[in-house]
């Protein structure tokens, strides 16, 4: 049995005031005197009067909240984003909405289709395959805020990227890396197991641009791992 729903006129018929009235002073009107405006803020609180969202949005057209939809609930590196994204649209004034599609991508379809039927104002979205993004791509040819969350930069929708190779770059150039170090091995497996989708097999190139000053494959040879066989 679910809790009475506390309207306006229940506040208008426990202060005395019109609907109209409560409506302009729960909105903090101007056009309402301050102390009724108190006035008709201390009922609501004591009729644990919550504003209608859905009504609100109908008039506003938005629902300040925004769906994120993650691949691994469990992943440490995934919670540790969505609770930085959570934060930073709250300071925005919106509200999260989580959901996994656990590596599945009907799931994830699911999960997208669920949160257009919620309104939300738009999705962050980490992609179960990189490959597979026609769902995602017709979302974004209609009009509706997408963006993925580590994505390939050539996918044609908004995304955030890493880039691996600048970032290797600069891990090998750390003063300390290079301590007691005899090789660099580079890990080619395509798609590991374990790791994101977005994985792609390292270019030559970029293995010897490793291989630069401190690095030489003299005194540091380059190791590269054939596919995992799983």
């Amino acid at each position: 049995m679910g809790r009475p729903i506390v309207r306006l006129k229940d506040i208008a018929d426990q202060t005395g005031f019109s609907v109209n009235t409560v409506s302009l002073a729960l909105r903090d009107s101007a056009r309402i005197p301050a102390h009724t405006r108190a006035v008709i803020r201390a009922a609501a609180a004591a009729l644990h009067y919550l504003p209608n969202q859905v009504a609100k949005s109908l008039v506003s057209r938005e629902t300040r909240t925004i769906g994120l939809v993650l691949t691994d609930i469990t992943n440490p590196i995934l919670t540790r984003v969505a609770q930085a994204i959570e934060l930073a649209l709250a300071k925005q004034g919106y509200s999260t909405l989580f959901a996994t599609s656990n590596n599945d991508i009907a799931a994830e379809r699911q999960v997208i289709e669920m949160f257009r039927s919620r309104q939300v104002d738009g999705m962050l979205i980490y992609p179960t395959s990189h490959r597979e993004l026609a769902h995602i791509s017709r979302l974004r040819r209609a009009g509706y805020p997408v963006v993925l969350l580590v994505a390939d930069p050539d996918a044609g929708i908004d995304a955030v990227c890493i880039d691996e190779r600048r970032g290797a770059y600069k891990a090998v150039r750390h003063p300390d890396f290079a301590e007691g170090i005899r090789a660099m091995v580079i890990d080619k497996d395509y798609q590991p197991r374990w790791q994101h989708a977005a994985v792609t097999e390292v270019p030559r190139r970029w293995t010897e641009e490793l291989l630069q000053s401190p690095w030489n494959a003299e005194n540091h040879p380059l190791r590269e791992l054939p596919g995992w066989q799983r």
